[in-house]
């Protein structure tokens, strides 16, 4: 039964995870928690039905890769640089100030490890603080739209720092940046060129077809993640420009909309395999490490943007909300996290309690809103 092993884990995870998720949503949390529940379940901490998921990690990775393709789709990013320095500035110095607070809490992490952790840290989660505020109906209300802003400049400020994080503070130099910023002139000149002369018609005779739009989309995908491999770059970077080059089409919604199942298949996988990844007997956690990520995360976090919405002249109660709303890590936060553990840059212990602390932080945001 070798041969069917991949099988078995695929369909494994798929029931496990449909249970989960059942239970997620018994107890209104979002559906992620459910896949890192399941992988729990079916992991070295649960049941042990799979004890080495890394032979659907290629497969896991295509959840990422079809993530951020979708979120490159739906990014305007005209409406971005339109949207004032409330969220240019302040959405970067959020950013930069909780890393900042990271290094002074946490300096025994070094210097890539807080990185990594001091950024998760930073983000909040998209999907879900959209989601709550669509429930609600408050997205277009005053403080709706701030977070919005704010969550668009964390997903871009995680796409742009994916590769340089991955490459590693030994390798930064001047030359690393120089050939960086070639292959992304290439990168962007492939999108703008495809994205004013050849995607409008495509896209254009594609749309009277559903398939040929899903077909269509995924080939566009996987073009651009093929010119990144190409150009050796992330493969996630990729993805997201490919996303991009859709963006102002009239059919942008509808071609992201057509790989969404695809996209959450594959979103699952990612999840469930993190889920069985976790290990709560990997070694002791300092105490002084989780009563500072704690800190970080329900107190310095919400206090950075209480500060900064306020300085930028909104009043308390808009403020309030707007930093209640994104205390939560967000979903790259946890992919960070595992680019930083596979990194050998943060280690099994700080890991596995930063993921659960992350997973906490997302399941009591909708009572704290």
């Amino acid at each position: 039964m070798a041969e069917f092993s991949l099988l078995i884990t695929l369909g494994l995870m798929v029931v496990f995870a449909a249970i989960s998720l059942f239970i997620a949503r018994w107890f209104k949390q979002p559906a992620l928690l459910g896949y890192l529940l399941a992988g729990i379940m079916v992991g070295p901490m649960g049941l042990k039905l799979i004890t080495s998921p890394e032979e659907i990690g290629l497969l896991s990775e295509l959840g990422i890769i079809f993530l951020l393709f979708t979120v490159g789709a739906e990014t305007d990013l005209l409406k971005f640089l339109r949207s004032g320095p409330t969220i240019l500035v302040g959405g970067f110095a959020q950013i930069l100030l909780t890393i900042i607070l990271a290094f002074i809490i946490l300096p025994h992490l070094g210097l890539q490890a807080g990185l990594y952790i001091g950024l998760a840290l930073a983000l909040s989660s998209t999907m879900l603080v959209v989601k709550l505020l669509q429930d609600k109906k408050t997205l277009q209300s005053l403080h709706g739209q701030l977070i919005l802003g704010f969550l668009l400049v964390q997903d871009l400020a995680v796409i742009l720092s994916i590769p340089i994080l991955a490459a590693g503070t030994d390798s930064l130099s001047v030359e690393y940046f120089e050939v960086l910023g070639l292959k992304g002139i290439v990168m962007l000149g492939a999108l703008v060129l495809l994205s004013k002369m050849a995607f409008p018609r495509l896209y254009s005779s594609a749309a009277h077809s559903s398939e040929l739009l899903y077909i269509t989309a995924l080939a566009t995908c996987f073009a651009f993640i093929g010119l990144a491999y190409f150009l050796g770059i992330s493969l996630a970077i990729g993805a997201f420009l490919g996303g991009l080059a859709i963006a102002r089409l009239p059919y942008n919604i509808e071609a992201a909309g057509s790989i969404r199942g695809l996209r959450d298949f594959f979103v699952m996988l990612f999840f469930v395999a993190l889920g069985t990844q976790l290990d709560f007997n990997a070694g002791s956690v300092p105490f002084s490490f989780l009563v500072s990520i704690i800190f970080l995360l329900f107190i310095l976090k919400p206090l950075v943007f209480y500060v900064i919405t306020q300085v930028a002249g909104y009043g308390s109660h808009t403020s309030s909300k707007v930093a209640f709303g994104l205390l939560q890590m967000s979903e790259f936060s946890l992919i960070l996290l595992v680019q930083g553990k596979n990194a050998g840059v943060i280690p099994a212990p700080e890991y596995s309690v930063t993921i659960m602390l992350a997973a906490f932080s997302m399941a009591v945001t909708p009572y704290v809103m």
